[in-house]
């Protein structure tokens, strides 16, 4: 049984004139410590799903499962959203403190300070822990909001799109990054998934994509390489999969050619 397992899932929003559907009838699953990304059109249905998986949205009708768990807050997943989030009266060590006081309980002051140092380290951001959000840049937001997260220690991580709005030094950093912490987490890997519209940065980070079309899965795609891939050393395997996720968000083929 997969770690995340989506079944018969559909889901719609209220409308003034009636319910709109965002998703119908999705079935998928996600092996545990997988990395994988989910990309498609504006509009598909991405963010929804991972609403869903984080249990900020609960299914009109089918089953979401992670890890034999109905999905919610405090249940072993973490969100991050493009903006970070971040608590503005707090500095960025103090943004941490509180995820780890807050999701283990009986934390002293004095270790929670530590392993907060210990995140903002792996995430490159040491020098900057006493600074408040409205000093940070856009990048430096956004590892900060990746520090909170890992405080949370949820093995699923579902990131929402979270470098679109950088320039582009700033989200090649931070693709790095992410990748270096899943990579190097200490213990069992977290599982992964990566909500973006950008085919590029999926292929360059995740082991499996999978491609929407609006209010279903068009497809997914695996790679034989691992991560991170350029052209120079995938150019191949990489154009043959940006072809192929092209012709699947567009209506050409169906998952299995």
């Amino acid at each position: 049984m997969p770690y995340i397992e989506l079944k018969s899932l559909s889901f719609s929003y209220p409308g003034a004139t009636g319910s709109v559907s965002a998703l119908e009838d999705v079935s998928l699953g996600i092996e545990r410590g997988e990395f994988v990304s989910v990309v498609g059109k504006s509009g598909c249905g991405k963010s929804t799903l991972l609403r869903l998986l984080a249990g900020l949205e609960a299914p009109s009708s089918g089953v979401i499962s992670i890890g034999g768990e109905s999905p919610g807050p405090g249940r072993g997943s973490m969100i991050v959203f493009q903006g970070g989030g971040l608590f503005p009266w707090q500095t960025v060590r103090g943004n941490v403190v509180f995820a780890l006081r807050q999701t283990h309980r009986g934390l002293g002051r004095a270790e929670a300070e530590e392993r907060a140092g210990a995140l903002l380290e792996q995430v490159e951001l040491a020098d900057a822990a006493e600074l408040y959000p409205y000093q940070l840049s856009g990048g430096m937001a956004q590892r900060a909001a990746i520090a909170r997260a890992l405080a949370v220690d949820a093995m699923t991580l579902l990131l929402d799109e979270p470098f679109s709005a950088l320039d582009v030094g700033a989200r090649a950093q931070l693709q790095r990054l992410i990748l270096r912490v899943w990579e190097n987490a200490p213990g069992e890997r977290k599982t992964v998934v990566f909500v973006t519209h950008d085919i590029g940065e999926a292929m360059l980070l995740s082991g499996r994509i999978i491609c929407m079309r609006p209010r279903s899965v068009a497809g997914e795609l695996r790679f034989k390489s691992p991560a991170p891939r350029s052209p120079e050393s995938c150019g191949a395997e990489l154009e043959a999969a940006r072809e192929r996720l092209l012709a699947l968000m567009n209506g050409g083929g169906h998952d299995g050619e």
